[in-house]
């Protein structure tokens, strides 16, 4: 079942990033938000060129929030995570909510996982390797990666 799941390196990246940072998501966010404002450009000549065309006045940057690719990325990232946490802990067993929140929320090394799940280092890495298979699949179907072809 798991050497069925193959996973691109980037995207196994990013999930990974994702789910060590999904308690700072918002905090990535309005990082973003801040160096787009600091991209403001307070002059008069940047105000009445943007009466033309797109500017870097406050108002075409407070209005870029919505339509800023990273800051999308970032919240289908956070609703992607977060729909996946709450599956796994609403499963009877809740083996894979404990993995989740041990190695990714608490950041324990993989000895004290094992240890506290009771599992092999050979299970700990199916376990990894499958949540990280099925938040690809989610991810693909939100359209945040293209589909590999085999």
């Amino acid at each position: 079942m798991v050497s069925e799941i193959c996973i691109p390196k980037k995207a196994e990246k990013e999930i990974s990033f994702m789910l060590y940072n999904y308690e700072n998501i918002e905090k990535l966010i309005d990082k973003r938000k801040n160096d787009l404002i600091d991209t403001i450009n307070v002059s008069n000549n940047a105000h009445l060129k943007a009466i033309n065309e797109n500017g870097t006045t406050m108002e075409d940057i407070a209005l870029s929030f919505d339509s800023d690719n990273t800051i999308k990325r970032l919240k289908e990232w956070k609703a992607i995570i977060n729909s996946f946490r709450s599956r796994l802990y609403d499963d009877e067993d809740r083996l894979y909510y404990r993995f989740i929140l041990l190695k990714y929320t608490r950041r324990f090394d993989e000895e004290s996982i094992m240890e506290i799940l009771n599992i092999t280092k050979e299970r700990l890495k199916d376990i990894d390797i499958f949540l990280k298979g099925l938040i690809y699949a989610n991810a693909i179907e939100k359209k945040l990666f293209k589909e590999e072809v085999a």
